[in-house]
């Protein structure tokens, strides 16, 4: 009995090291840059899977201005969630972010589009590890912009 307890506190210490020392291929950083006429002010995250875990680099994307967001999962989850952010109106707007693993069929999602704003990805990273649980992107830059309306014109 005291064999296989070692046996599965040595299991448990291994796949802990593992984790940590592979922690970059669960991990994406996704630039936010505004180029709307608005103030972004970020509220929270919804929709987000066990394990999951977003971070700001600010609350505040200022028009012009830029934020990092640091999203981490498990290998067991694909990084999963919707991030709220309120305009100066009050208006919420949501940016869902889905970034599968690699073994998954299906593009990443980075993309706010609502009546007030749209996003463009600009440039994006894959994963070079190819282990399959591993995320298919590990870095992404989004443009946030104003929609046009016919009301401009």
């Amino acid at each position: 009995m005291k064999k296989l307890c070692m046996f599965f506190v040595v299991y448990a210490i291994a796949h802990v090291c593992y984790a940590l020392d592979n922690q970059n291929n669960y991990t994406l950083n996704l630039t936010i840059i505004n180029h709307s006429k608005e103030t972004l002010h970020y509220t929270g995250v919804t929709g987000t899977h066990l394990g999951n875990t977003f971070l700001m680099s600010t609350n505040d994307i200022l028009p012009g201005g830029s934020a990092t967001v640091t999203g981490m999962t498990t290998p067991v989850n694909d990084l999963t969630g919707t991030l709220r952010f309120t305009d100066a109106t009050g208006n919420v707007n949501l940016f869902k972010v889905i970034d599968y693993r690699q073994f998954h069929v299906g593009q990443p999602v980075f993309i706010i589009n609502n009546d007030r704003f749209l996003s463009f990805v600009n440039s994006r990273t894959f994963n070079s590890n190819p282990n399959p649980r591993a995320l298919s992107i590990v870095a992404a830059e989004v443009e946030v912009e104003d929609r046009f309306s016919s009301s401009e014109t």
